[in-house]
């Protein structure tokens, strides 16, 4: 019963963060955050890495992430 609720809680708080970073960046699918570049194959890496945007796009998204996660823990810990 324990495992159950950890896990329905689990999915609370995933969805919670979805919502949260849709909210902020309108979506959670990767190709879309990169202007189309589809970095699940070898192209799109490619692209990805000559238009730089894992050094100047992704951090951005991290960090949103991050900060969303802090939020999210902090509320579990009250």
């Amino acid at each position: 019963m324990e495992e159950r609720n950890a896990r329905y809680r689990t999915y609370d708080l995933v969805r919670e963060f979805v919502k949260e970073f849709e909210r902020r960046r309108g979506t959670i699918v990767c190709t879309d955050l990169l202007n189309g570049v589809d970095i699940s194959t070898p192209e799109g890496r490619e692209e990805a890495e000559r238009r730089r945007l894992f050094m100047e796009v992704c951090p951005t998204y991290v960090e949103d992430a991050a900060e969303i996660l802090e939020m999210i823990m902090g509320k579990e810990r009250k």
